[in-house]
């Protein structure tokens, strides 16, 4: 694998990471002690490793050997870095800041330990999120069942283009003002989908209690799934042409890079946009998602409703806790993969208001939706710039 070019950066160097970083994996689970003394403390995981944050929502405690907990233990500053994962998550890093006492690392989890007279933390961690240090990554990582890994040699070997400390400072404080901004945007977004989900739940009620008496009925007697087809792959294509439809997949809601076209007499199944799809299998199994439309394959179905049910209401319905988190936690897993059980979904009793009522929330929903939807424009420009300002900074241009 050859370095990055540093043509546009004159007067940095190119280093290997293990030249200016000490790197070092955790601690299994699973082990035995056969009676050695042990402690218990908390212990961070993949899950808990986002690109550019810590998710401690829910932190796990390990029983380990006190050598271990010296091996292992976390120090502000540690950058930490998922050791595979799908093609997003391969390499995200983030900053320990001390959040919690005596904490040590998974061994899915590097830690990074940078030598701060050359490299920065804060620096580093903005250079993980480029598309130069992903493309290393990808091409660097091992592919089993489509899931990707790095091993410890591989990251040692990432280069690093590498300003001044003094340089290095500058270009993270601008940066950090900069994705600062699209934090708040992010914050934005998530508060608008609290909100829907909170106004859905006001005005229909808790699905277990039923506070409003709506009549009780089986899910399957007013919603209909619909599972997807499968065309074979050979006539997959990546651009739009005459006589084809888009084939819609799962990943195709987060992301436009991978559009795949199909022949339109091979499309069995069809939706529109203001359909409500459900991914079968996951992680994350049982995405309620909507906003594309053609044909969709077998991991996706569509809910489509009856004469009793509309599809705004639908989509909601499906989102509130009681009833996502239900299919969720009874999902078969094989193989790594969970799916959706249509048995348990079918046989749910839910509370069902008049179509009347449904439109009267659909509307108000709709009102929410709008704000939503806005305030991911403004996300998605910041997105945008964030990253024009990020390649910029790397290019010794700022």
């Amino acid at each position: 694998m050859s370095d990055i070019q540093l043509e546009s950066r004159p007067g940095w160097e190119c280093v290997h990471l293990k030249d200016v970083a000490e790197i070092a994996s955790g601690v299994a689970k699973g082990r035995r002690f056969n009676g050695a003394m042990t402690v218990t403390v908390p212990y961070l995981r993949v899950a808990n490793v986002q690109s550019g944050h810590l998710d401690l929502s829910e932190i796990k405690e390990i029983e380990v050997l006190p050598t271990d907990v010296e091996k292992c233990r976390l120090r502000p500053g540690d950058v930490l870095m998922t050791e595979g994962g799908d093609r997003d998550k391969l390499g995200r890093g983030t900053i320990w800041q001390g959040e919690v006492e005596t904490c040590i690392h998974q061994n899915h989890v590097f830690r990074v330990r940078p030598n701060r007279t050359r490299l920065l933390p804060e620096y580093l961690n903005l250079y993980l999120g480029t598309p130069e240090a992903k493309s290393f990554f990808l091409r660097a990582a091992k592919q089993t069942t489509g899931i990707a890994s790095i091993n410890m040699t591989q990251l040692s070997a990432f280069p690093v283009p590498l300003p001044s400390v003094k340089e290095q400072l500058r270009i993270a404080t601008i940066l950090d003002k900069a994705n600062a901004i699209r934090r708040k945007r992010e914050e934005g977004v998530r508060l608008s989908e609290e909100l829907l989900r909170s106004t859905f739940l006001e005005m229909f009620g808790d699905p277990v209690a039923n506070p409003k008496g709506w009549d009780v009925d089986k899910l399957g007697n007013v919603i209909t799934f619909v599972g997807g087809s499968q065309p074979p792959k050979d006539t997959f294509r990546s651009e739009p042409q005459d006589g084809y439809i888009r084939l819609v997949q799962i990943r195709d809601f987060k992301t436009e890079k991978y559009q795949t076209f199909i022949p339109m007499a091979l499309a069995r199944r069809s939706f529109a946009t203001d359909d409500v799809m459900i991914a079968r299998y996951g992680p994350p199994v049982f995405q309620i998602l909507r906003g594309l439309s053609g044909s969709y394959n077998v991991a996706l179905m569509k809910a489509r409703p009856t004469e009793r049910t509309t599809k705004d209401f639908i989509f909601h319905l499906l989102q509130t806790p009681t009833i996502h988190d239900t299919v969720v936690e009874n999902s078969s897993r094989t193989a790594g993969q969970s799916g959706v059980n249509l048995e348990l979904l079918n046989n749910l009793e839910i509370p069902i208001p008049p179509v009347s009522v449904q439109d009267s929330i659909g509307r108000s929903m709709r009102r929410i939706e709008q704000i939503k939807l806005l305030r991911q424009k403004t996300l998605r420009e910041s997105e945008g710039l964030f990253g024009c300002l990020v390649q910029r900074a790397f290019r010794g241009e700022l």
